[in-house]
């Protein structure tokens, strides 16, 4: 199973049992950024009255879920991880958070086409700005290259008061001016 159709078949589980979600992560960057290898997709999930087993079942036998759910530091929130059949790839789900900035690119989200079917993502603002808190959090690099990559590609149809504002409040704003003059003129 690749990668895109793990992603695809909780796509299709999330639609049918009708819980509110986007993918984010390497999917998200990559759709408007520049694509890299992933080993995982991550969704934030609001769940309502669906459970996780509801969706676990839908999975069944193509994706297994972990039976610990955990804490995960880096988003500060509760992830259920699955695990894709043959394969090192997993599929990770977030519960939407009460942070302020997480209801907000939540209630943003925009449905695109991806994977050959509809599915919800953040905006392309929000990519940059939640792997700019990413890095600052986790001190990965590969979420600052998400985010100069989304940058770079995105460039003048960005709303830069929006990103600016966020990154002011999350203390990533030097980060985001550091992405932004690595960017030559032009390109």
């Amino acid at each position: 199973m690749t990668s895109e159709e793990a992603a695809a078949l909780v796509i299709d589980a999330l639609e049918a049992v009708g819980v509110n979600y986007m993918l984010v992560g390497s999917f998200s960057s990559n759709f408007y950024g520049v694509p890299r290898a992933t080993a995982d997709a991550d969704f934030v999930v609001q769940l309502g009255r669906t459970s996780v087993s509801e969706i676990a079942e839908r999975l069944r036998p193509a994706l297994r879920l972990d039976p610990q759910s955990r804490f995960e530091g880096v988003t500060a929130t509760t992830r259920y991880v699955f695990h894709a059949a043959d394969t090192p790839f997993e599929v990770e789900l977030f519960l939407l958070t009460d942070e302020t900035f997480d209801q907000e690119r939540f209630k943003r989200r925009v449905r695109v086409s991806l994977l050959g079917r509809e599915t919800f993502l953040p905006t392309a603002e929000d990519v940059i700005i939640m792997k700019l808190l990413w890095s600052e959090r986790g001190k990965r690099a590969k979420d600052l290259d998400d985010a100069r990559n989304v940058a770079l590609i995105q460039k003048d149809a960005l709303d830069w008061d929006y990103v600016h504002s966020w990154c002011d409040r999350h203390g990533t704003r030097q980060l985001l001016d550091e992405i932004r003059q690595s960017i030559p003129p032009g390109t």
